[in-house]
């Protein structure tokens, strides 16, 4: 059953206000400095000549070469917003949580990130765990070969952090209020994070067009 111009307008203004905001700074005059809020945005209307969009009192008219070439307007929007998101060079979607590791794979790696510190403090520890082969345990039963383990952890979640974590973190337009977590997630699991966000930007771009 055929989609309404109405029921298309209604639902990409409840549900993707964001591709309209990015149309807003990449196919009109509005720069990229401008703070538009989510509240202050709606589309109008899709044509066969052009896509409308409101800013505040404002309207606007996108002209695109799709409105002649695709097969709905609902392709129109979505290519035009596809666009314009690749031009500011982020996501379609957006991330605006945190994800937690609370998958059995995440605690694991957490476990084993965390058992340098615990056996450096309380040695015995090291004796308890089966799944340490015994041919090894005595190569780490050194405070020197935990405290270097420990230093290398640490450096080398820093750089995933800093280097592969944030910018996905701005990819993805996570909400600056929750990079604390984000950055505590990094400094503690490494690469953990990455692959969370990842896997919930496939999800969210499974969805993305439909309604």
């Amino acid at each position: 059953m055929g989609t309404s111009a109405k029921e298309l307008t209604n639902f990409i203004n409840k549900y993707h206000k964001l591709a309209i905001i990015d149309i807003l700074h990449v196919f009109t005059d509005i720069t990229e400095s401008t703070n538009i809020n989510t509240r202050d945005v709606t589309l109008l209307d899709i044509n066969s000549s052009y896509v409308t969009l409101k800013w505040k009192q404002n309207m606007y008219k996108v002209e695109s070469a799709y409105l002649k070439e695709a097969s709905s307007k609902q392709e129109v929007f979505f290519q035009i917003a596809e666009d314009a998101a690749k031009n500011r060079n982020v996501a379609p979607v957006r991330i605006t949580k945190v994800l937690w590791p609370i998958d059995p794979l995440g605690l694991l790696v957490i476990f084993g990130v965390l058992l340098p510190p615990i056996v450096y403090v309380y040695r015995p520890f090291l004796y308890w765990i089966p799944i340490i082969p015994s041919v090894i345990t005595p190569y780490l039963d050194n405070d020197i070969v935990l405290i270097i383990i420990m230093i290398l952890e640490f450096l080398i979640h820093i750089c995933e952090t800093f280097f592969i974590l944030l910018p996905k973190l701005k990819y993805y337009r996570v909400p600056y209020k929750h990079y604390k977590c984000w950055y505590f997630l990094g400094f503690l699991e490494g690469f953990g994070p990455c692959l969370r966000i990842e896997k919930e930007a496939a999800l969210k771009l499974s969805k993305y067009k439909k309604y």
